[in-house]
């Protein structure tokens, strides 16, 4: 998965969770970090009345709704968590969820407002790396490896996210600084897929590039293998009917 999933959880509604992942985003992009947001509505989206509700209800699979701002896709059916990061953007690093308590996909932010909320999150929530409550109580909550804020503290926590953004990403580069993919280091480049200007595939030894010729396989180095994908992508990107999220790309020539 190309990304870094930060989910904000809490024991009861209303807890502000909307809040702080707003405040989130504001600052990560002040640091120049891309991230996208998905959100769990316990209700259904009111969309009642407008006429892309009336081809929802006529029974369509999927509805596209665009203006000049925006594109809205509306797929009538539930999707998991893992389903719905289908539809982010490869090029955002980060993605804030607000809600996915029951999910143990990347890491969670529990929000909680006094001890008896803080025992319900460890007690049900995978993954809790952080901690977010008021100053009297966060200085009373300690547990191994989690770190506590207070809910004022957004600027340390966004730091906490890119920070865990950053080992995330440095375990998946080879660390060598070859320097293949442009940058003098792999910690640039690492910077570079912050930014969204590069994607983790973009590191010429994770490409999984595969060459046979009548079923044995070529080798060929990191840069061949950069090009030969680039050029494949390239034509992918001038064609129409490729899926969405695609993940598998297969190609034969045969030479008679």
């Amino acid at each position: 998965m190309p990304y870094t999933v930060i989910r904000l959880v809490s024991a009861r509604k209303k807890s502000g969770k909307t809040l702080l992942g707003t405040q989130l985003i504001t600052e990560l992009l002040r640091r120049n970090v891309k991230v996208a947001i998905i959100k769990h509505c316990h209700r259904e989206i009111d969309l009642a009345d407008k006429d892309t509700y009336r081809y929802q209800s006529a029974g369509a699979s999927e509805i596209v709704a665009a203006d000049r701002k925006r594109v809205i896709k509306i797929i009538p059916k539930l999707l998991t968590l893992k389903e719905l990061l289908r539809y982010i953007d490869p090029h955002i690093p980060i993605v804030i969820v607000e809600g996915f308590r029951k999910e143990d996909i990347g890491i969670a932010i529990g929000i909680v407002n006094n001890k008896e909320e803080f025992q319900e999150i460890i007690s049900e929530v995978s993954n809790l790396k952080c901690i977010i409550a008021p100053k009297e109580i966060c200085k009373d909550l300690k547990l191994p490896n989690v770190e506590c804020f207070d809910k004022n503290e957004v600027s340390s926590l966004a730091e906490f996210i890119i920070d865990h953004t950053k080992k995330y990403l440095s375990n998946l580069v080879p660390g060598i600084n070859c320097r293949m993919c442009g940058f003098n280091s792999c910690d640039k480049f690492i910077e570079a897929i912050l930014k969204g200007s590069k994607l983790l595939i973009d590191c010429p030894h994770l490409s999984k590039v595969v060459l046979k010729v009548d079923d044995k396989v070529i080798r060929i180095n990191p840069f061949v293998k950069t090009i030969i994908q680039n050029i494949i992508l390239g034509i992918l990107n001038a064609l129409k009917d490729i899926p969405e999220n695609y993940r598998k790309i297969e190609l034969k020539l045969e030479i008679s």
